[in-house]
């Protein structure tokens, strides 16, 4: 039997893995209840601005 590959679903800050055919088979039934494929991809740090100060 050939190894699945598992994929991440994400719903608010609740994250499940299931098996990619099931995704594929199910992805309707996924996204009623709110979940979606996770993206491995790091959130960008929002570049932060030298405070000035007055003098």
């Amino acid at each position: 039997m050939a190894e699945e590959t598992m994929i991440k679903l994400q719903r608010g800050d609740k994250i499940i893995e299931r098996k990619k055919t099931d995704w594929e088979i199910n992805q309707a039934n996924f996204k009623m209840r709110g979940f979606s494929l996770m993206e491995d991809k790091p959130k960008k740090k929002k570049a932060t601005k030298p405070k000035l100060v007055k003098v």
